[in-house]
């Protein structure tokens, strides 16, 4: 980039010098420039999500928050992990996530209510959700990885924050 520049100066300096007029300057300068195009890295998402995969994506994690808003931290996170061989392998760190969520509703108090925030997509094959939890003595925020995988739409991936 820094080579881009000197080179881009030397050439305002060859024009101003030599009285070049405007219109082959400036397609000297469109022309230099040109290569800096070249190194854009933007991401193309080529298969983005309909309105029904994200209907669909939803009832996965919407069971979940019900649970959450009824009292009962352990049987949401038992949804999202009855659905799922990996999860389901991982007994030890499932209890103690229960205890992190269990501990949550002990210092915070039980969810009032449920907020869907935010969605966004990696693909039509990943959707990621946000939700923001009212709880007695503070806000949680929520975030659900949903993947549509042969037997469906699951939960692959949740975590929970009081920092956002």
């Amino acid at each position: 980039m820094h080579d881009v520049r000197l080179a881009l100066d030397s050439l305002c300096d060859v024009a101003r010098s030599r009285a070049m007029t405007k219109g082959y300057a400036a397609f000297a300068l469109a022309w230099l420039a040109s290569p800096l195009a070249a190194d854009d890295t933007t991401l193309v998402i080529l298969s983005e999500p309909s309105a029904a995969d994200y209907a669909a994506a939803q009832q996965a994690v919407e069971p979940v928050i019900a649970k959450l808003e009824a009292g009962e931290p352990k049987e949401a996170v038992d949804l999202i992990t009855s659905k799922s061989e990996i999860f389901a392998s991982k007994a030890t760190e499932l209890n103690v996530l229960v205890g992190q969520v269990r501990t949550m509703y002990d210092i915070y108090g039980p969810v009032e209510k449920c907020i869907a925030t935010e969605r966004d997509h990696a693909s039509e094959l990943r959707l990621k959700f946000t939700y923001i939890c009212q709880h007695r003595e503070f806000l949680i925020r929520w975030n659900f990885t949903v993947d549509n995988v042969p037997k469906g739409w699951i939960v692959t991936n949740f975590r929970f924050s009081d920092t956002f």
